[in-house]
């Protein structure tokens, strides 16, 4: 089985993951910054960070859905088709256009209130979730009648969360370096993205992205 696939260590990255934010939200640094600018473009620090714990909060939300009766089951490709705002310019519907609207208001609030929020999230999700609900099917809202299951969403949370905390780190060291992020996080992130670029590409293209580039059927593979 491929490094990210099992459920075994879903739980514990994702509130490992959770709590590096929190003592993110923690640091004096992340206040004095929170306007500044970051590399993803239309976002600042505190967008970003408000952003990032969205994703914590939306397990939650859905933790408490019900797939629908007759439900399909949504893939990681079809997932992020549907909901990934690949550009904050570029449409008007759809989770994350949603998600982002949210941290909008919340960025308002600051670092403390967001902190806070996130602190109160992970405690009732600790008492309520256990490796016995991971395979329990959820409502996923951006497709009619979709549905995931809950371990399948955490993963999609936790390569969300990954691929933001990397753009942060990135705008600044003094906000963080990459390596304080999980290992098994970020397994579970490349688990993600490969199941996305070999549904979107195939495996002959993808083997040579990255081993014979030059006869490669596209000029660059993304997963998000």
């Amino acid at each position: 089985m491929p490094l990210g696939a099992d459920n075994i260590n879903v739980l514990d990255t994702f509130f490992n993951l959770s709590q590096l934010v929190v003592d993110l939200l923690g640091k004096q640094t992340i206040n004095e910054m929170w306007q500044d600018s970051t590399v993803l473009p239309n976002y600042s620090v505190g967008l970003l960070l408000s952003h990032i714990t969205s994703s914590f909060l939306r397990v939650e939300t859905v933790s408490e859905s019900k797939a629908p009766d007759n439900f399909i089951e949504v893939s990681y490709e079809y997932y992020y088709g549907n909901d990934v705002l690949r550009d904050p310019d570029g449409y008007e519907d759809g989770i994350s256009i949603v998600m982002l609207k949210e941290s909008q208001l919340k960025v308002e609030s600051g670092p403390d209130q967001i902190r806070r929020s996130l602190e109160l999230s992970s405690d009732r999700l600790r008492s309520k979730l256990n490796k016995d609900v991971l395979d329990e099917f959820i409502a996923v809202v951006s497709v009619k009648n979709g549905a995931a299951k809950l371990a399948d969403f955490m993963r999609t949370r936790i390569t969300d969360i990954v691929v933001h905390l990397d753009d942060l780190f990135v705008t600044s060291k003094d906000l963080g370096t990459f390596d304080q992020i999980d290992d098994r996080a970020v397994d579970i992130a490349l688990y993600v993205c490969q199941s996305i670029v070999l549904a979107h590409y195939g495996k002959t293209d993808l083997l040579r992205s990255v081993a014979r580039q030059e006869r490669c059927n596209f000029a660059k593979i993304v997963a998000l």
